[in-house]
């Protein structure tokens, strides 16, 4: 019921919704443009592209290496290129762990590093405006849009009952 009567419970808090979207906007627009002068590009680095590719590249070629590898010498332990292959098999998977092991490391780093920046008191006074906003615009919509439906749902739901009831 209340999935097919969404828009007119939404629509009910529409100019808080507006007002909230507008400093959200405001407060990402002030973030932009210090993270534009911060020199940093968007999107995704050599290095990070790297970091996610080479466990995957490393670990599969260990795999068939290995596999090939131990595959040839079951079939005859007199083959030179199988004790080869099981060698490359395990210099590739010690890739692979060490490939895991800095990108971990770099996931950490980038983690504390991210978390150790603390907004300025500017930063903080939107903030509590946009969460403001928020807490206005969830409050109009409970108030003038959710409890009113379910009030009306409530009513209806007991006048198929009121006729079961002694008087």
């Amino acid at each position: 019921m209340a999935i097919t009567a969404q828009e007119a419970i939404v629509a009910k808090a529409a100019p808080e919704y507006a007002h909230y979207l507008e400093v959200r906007k405001q407060a990402h627009s002030a973030h932009g443009s210090e993270a534009s002068t911060d020199g940093r590009a968007s999107g995704a680095s050599v290095a990070a592209v790297i970091a996610v590719l080479a466990p995957v590249l490393f670990g599969t070629a260990a795999a068939i290496f290995l596999l090939v590898g131990y595959v040839l010498r079951l079939a005859s332990p007199r083959i030179a290129v199988a004790s080869s292959l099981i060698t490359t098999g395990w210099l590739f998977a010690a890739g692979t762990a060490a490939s895991v092991l800095v990108t971990m490391i770099s996931l950490l780093l980038t983690a504390l590093r991210n978390a150790s920046v603390s907004p300025s008191h500017e930063d903080g006074a939107m903030t509590q405006e946009v969460a403001a906003a928020r807490a206005n615009w969830r409050q109009a919509l409970r108030r003038r849009g959710l409890e009113p439906f379910l009030r009306d749902v409530r009513k209806a739901a007991n006048g198929g009952l009121d006729h079961d009831r002694a008087p």
